[in-house]
């Protein structure tokens, strides 16, 4: 499909001529041939992971708590009651992941450091040496086998002891706490690592509301200063690494955010105006301070003095501090300025929408996307119209994507056999590897694509009900691996 074909569009009023030939339509995916020759040589194709999902060993190695071991403790807080005390075991059976990378034939490896299995308490005189030795091990062993780390240093998982003493991210020490885990991370590993991603999907953490104190409410305006804090820790940390890491290696630093593509649901200039104003919060929250040093005018807009202000040095910090954005893509929406049946300005987002807009995921009676098992669209096409405005509004950053899976819902009943079998993911896959390329013709700078996820997880809210991987795991049988249908695809889609 070529993107010139997309009905209708624009988003921005100033960017819509550049993005006109973008639009609102989505359908059946058209099936092209295509392969990991369709892409440049240098492009990488990766899988996905983070510590807490895979790892277990919650109480070996020296490892402190963290704020999801706090939140599996709170009964009815996981739909299914469970933990991620094992989890898939990777803390005992890396080795078998870095198997299933290799024989799936992926270039790069994108899994996170458990900051409290470096720092117990989150922060020390001394580092924890088993900790470290652990992500030593893995990391090598990847090399080994001709696989690039990509290492995020947080995903989700903030020490405890850190929430304990200060808050958290919604304390102004965190920023200093994370600057010293990072530095001794890039001490660590820096000599064979040439990719870091500071901080996962800040919104969705945020979100999540996970190790707020039970004397801290959680509202727009302390989410906000958590916020506020988590850009100044990237920021801080990209300075480190940059000043004394960094030297003359092709090493970057950079974020991963989850955005979603906000399509107007008419040409209207106040419908543009509103998506305008929805990827503002959802992503221009974090984007225009690392691209312009300042918060977007749409959110100073709506709140005004509750919105913390960067100092001129904190500006001329942030300014430029990512070397790459890390793009998690899972759904779009469409957008409208006024209510509709089936719209709100209050979707499942960590900060409320303002009035002049509405969310939803249906026009003229028909889905945006087809709907997956957890309720997101599938829209492939909004990936393509997510580059292509991030190009034109950011002037063409050096992009990955660093997440894009799909979801099953677990089925106890279904044969081994049954649950390799999963066509619909392989489909997801192809759908959206085939935008992508499309973006990736039309001038966007994207060098990478990270599956997610490796295997079956602790998928956090939901527990084990819901199963993203690209690998079944026998969680009644010592976490045994077996590639899915999708991993089959991947293997014979990254043949050279």
């Amino acid at each position: 499909m070529d993107i010139n074909t997309f009905s209708s569009g624009g988003i921005l009023l100033e960017h819509r001529q550049v993005l006109n030939n973008v639009g609102a339509q989505t359908g059946a995916p058209t099936r092209l041939d295509i392969s990991r020759n369709s892409f440049p040589s240098d492009f990488i194709f990766g899988v996905a992971s983070s510590a807490y999902q895979i790892e277990g060993g919650a109480l070996e190695g020296g490892k402190g708590p963290c704020t999801w071991d706090t939140e599996t403790s709170k009964p009815g807080r996981i739909l299914d009651g469970s933990t991620a005390n094992v989890a898939c075991d990777s803390y005992h059976k890396y080795q078998a992941d870095v198997d299933l990378i290799h024989n799936i034939g992926y270039d790069a490896y994108r899994f996170s450091i458990a900051w409290s299995r470096i720092y117990p308490e989150g922060v020390g005189e001394r580092p924890n040496q088993e900790g470290l030795d652990y992500y030593n091990r893995l990391i090598d062993s990847l090399l080994k086998s001709g696989i690039k780390p990509f290492i995020t240093l947080c995903h989700f998982d903030l020490p405890q002891a850190l929430v304990d003493k200060f808050g958290g991210w919604h304390g102004s020490e965190i920023v200093p706490a994370f600057a010293a885990y990072a530095e001794t991370c890039f001490k660590s590993f820096g000599d064979r690592v040439r990719h870091w991603i500071t901080i996962n999907e800040p919104t969705i953490d945020l979100a999540f509301n996970a190790g707020v104190s039970a004397a801290m409410e959680a509202n727009e305006v302390t989410r906000y200063k958590a916020g506020h804090n988590m850009i100044l820790a990237h920021a801080h940390a990209a300075k480190i690494y940059r000043e004394k890491y960094q030297g003359s290696s092709d090493g970057v630093i950079g974020i991963s955010l989850d955005i979603q593509w906000f399509e107007p649901l008419t040409d209207s200039p106040e419908d543009i105006e509103a998506s305008e104003t929805a990827l503002a919060f959802r992503g221009g929250w974090f984007l225009d301070p690392f691209f312009r040093g300042e918060y977007p005018a749409a959110i100073r807009k709506t709140w005004g003095y509750s919105l913390p202000s960067f100092t001129p040095e904190e500006s001329r910090i942030v300014k430029g501090s990512a070397d790459f954005l890390g793009v998690n893509y899972y759904t779009a929406y469409y957008v409208t300025s006024k209510p509709c049946d089936g719209f709100s300005n209050e979707p499942a987002f960590p900060v409320t929408m303002p009035s002049s807009v509405y969310v939803g995921d249906t026009k003229n009676g028909v889905l945006i996307g087809a709907q997956t098992p957890t309720g997101l669209r599938a829209c492939p096409d909004g990936l393509a119209r997510l580059l292509l405005f991030l190009k034109s509004k950011y002037g063409n950053p050096l992009i990955y994507i660093t997440e894009n899976g799909y979801s099953e819902k677990r089925n106890p009943e279904m044969t081994l056999e049954e649950s390799l079998q999963d066509g619909e993911r392989t489909e997801f896959f192809r759908s959206h590897i085939r935008s992508l390329l499309e973006a990736h013709k039309n001038g966007v700078n994207v060098r990478g694509y990270f599956a997610w996820t490796l295997m079956d997880n602790f998928e956090w809210l939901w527990g084990y009900g819901f199963l993203f991987g690209i690998c079944y795991v026998d969680f009644q049988n010592n976490q045994k691996r077996y590639l899915k249908e999708s991993a089959l695809w991947f293997k014979k889609f990254l043949q050279k």
